[in-house]
């Protein structure tokens, strides 16, 4: 996501058996509460380590479901971690 034109490439996946695991465990996390979704999750990152999003993922830490934001920033990627739940910045 470009945050000067907020335009968006938007690509599909085929999910293999490890994806299929990742999002089982994610939805696990969740607990019933839904997530704060894919654009917040990039507004966040972006707003923390700037540049242009990368890719997202989904993950887990500790029992926090997460979304892993890479950000391209200067030539530099960063790994910006961001709960699903709060849109907290929990690691960058």
């Amino acid at each position: 996501m470009n945050p000067g034109t907020g335009a968006a490439r938007r690509e599909r996946e085929v999910l293999g058996p490890d994806d299929a695991d990742a999002l089982d465990s994610f939805t696990r996390a969740l607990d019933g509460a839904a997530p704060i979704g894919f654009a917040r999750a990039m507004e966040a990152a972006l707003a923390a380590a700037g540049g242009d999003v990368n890719g997202v993922e989904i993950g887990i830490r500790g029992a926090t479901p997460i979304y892993e934001v890479k950000a391209v920033n200067g030539g530099r990627i960063r790994s910006v971690k961001v709960n699903a739940l709060t849109g907290d910045v929990i690691e960058f």
